[in-house]
């Protein structure tokens, strides 16, 4: 079986959504009002992709995990998908089906076009420049997910990372130099065009990892500063 569960965990809050999609406050107002139809846009694909990897019995264990949370199903026919959640009905069409790059996803009366990249733990889907990571789990894995501690993102305020895969060109400061806010520290190419680094904030440079000619993928080291 491809994945152990059939349903959609996104955080509803408008603080989580602009801290997953970035982009500012007009893009989480994006994702909040995708939000609900992406939940059961998601609902429906990963239906379809159980519908065509796993057996018959597979496939009703499936919905049966759908009605752990709720939703009651009153029709999952080819293409169509029917059912009750949180009191409200829903049908969901698409002719979706696992390796295509576009989702054509029909709910209740309204269309969405989502492009549709598959992860390890259930799909990235993006509409209107908004990307949300939809899991797809059971309701015992979402119980278990909640008690696992918070990743704690790295301190990198005293590196300077290649923002994208590129070329060193060059390096414009030694180890020791002490930087100004706005100051040159380094130019990568990529994609044909050079791109200056400049300096944040004040800071002394500890160390160089980095050369003119050095190829390094995004955020590799270029420097350290104390």
């Amino acid at each position: 079986m491809r994945n152990e569960g059939a349903i959609v965990t996104l955080s509803e809050t408008a603080s989580s959504i602009a801290e997953a999609v970035g982009g500012g406050s007009k893009t989480a107002e994006t994702a909040a009002r995708l939000l609900p139809m992406l939940e059961r846009g998601a609902i429906y694909i990963d239906k379809v992709a159980e519908e065509l990897d796993c057996s018959e019995k597979e496939v009703r264990d499936a919905i049966d995990r759908l009605r752990q949370y709720g939703a009651e199903i009153e029709n999952a026919g080819k293409g169509t998908l029917k059912f009750r959640y949180r009191r409200t009905r829903y049908e969901v069409e698409t002719d979706w089906r696992p390796g295509k790059s576009l989702a054509i996803v029909k709910v209740g009366d309204e269309r969405l076009a989502l492009k549709v990249e598959m992860t390890h733990t259930g799909y990235r889907i993006r509409w209107r420049g908004a990307d949300m990571n939809v899991m797809l789990i059971s309701k015992r894995q979402a119980q278990y997910l909640s008690l696992m501690p918070e990743k704690v993102a790295p301190d990198t305020s005293k590196l300077l990372l290649c923002p994208m895969p590129g070329l060193v060109v060059s390096i414009a400061v030694a180890e020791g130099e002490e930087v100004e806010e706005g100051q040159p520290l380094a130019t990568v190419e990529a994609m044909k065009m050079e791109n200056i680094l400049r300096a944040e904030k004040k800071a002394k440079v500890a160390k160089i990892n980095a050369a003119a000619g050095d190829s390094l993928a995004v955020d590799e080291v270029i420097m350290e500063f104390e």
